[in-house]
């Protein structure tokens, strides 16, 4: 497991989740589901790597996260909804203009990203992996 390969992930992930908080106040709902998701993404393959688990791609995380954490009971299949949701959203978000996102609809998945952190948290901790990352929400 390289611990280096987990901080930099994390630190990525709350660096994503911190932007979204300033997107919501400048309404910025698209680009703020895009951020929810790069968060998520990073916080997966964080995880992944506690595992020696790289994955090449979007769908291979969110297979990846499934197989190894999700099918086994780890974590409760909600958090790999949140994960499928959110990387459907993104795609939405970056690629149909018509979709839209409300201010309600947008904080209900950040507070779901925030979830998703802390589940994440918990399972690298749990790894016995010491990594310094700060709070940065």
């Amino acid at each position: 497991m390289n611990r280096e390969t987990i901080k930099l992930e994390m630190e990525r992930a709350d660096e994503a989740l911190k932007s979204v908080g300033l997107l919501i106040a400048g309404e910025c709902y698209r680009d703020a589901m895009s951020r929810l998701y790069y968060a998520v993404f990073h916080f997966t393959r964080a995880l992944l790597a506690t595992k020696d688990i790289n994955s090449k791609s979007h769908q291979g995380a969110l297979q990846l996260f499934s197989l190894h954490y999700v099918k086994t009971g780890i974590v409760e299949m909600e958090a790999g909804r949140i994960l499928a949701r959110q990387q459907k959203f993104r795609s939405e978000s970056d690629y149909n203009v018509e979709f839209r996102f409300d201010r309600e609809s947008i904080e209900q998945e950040y507070e779901d990203a925030k979830i998703f952190r802390e589940i994440c948290m918990r399972l690298i901790s749990s790894e016995n992996v010491a990594i310094e990352v700060q709070e940065k929400q």
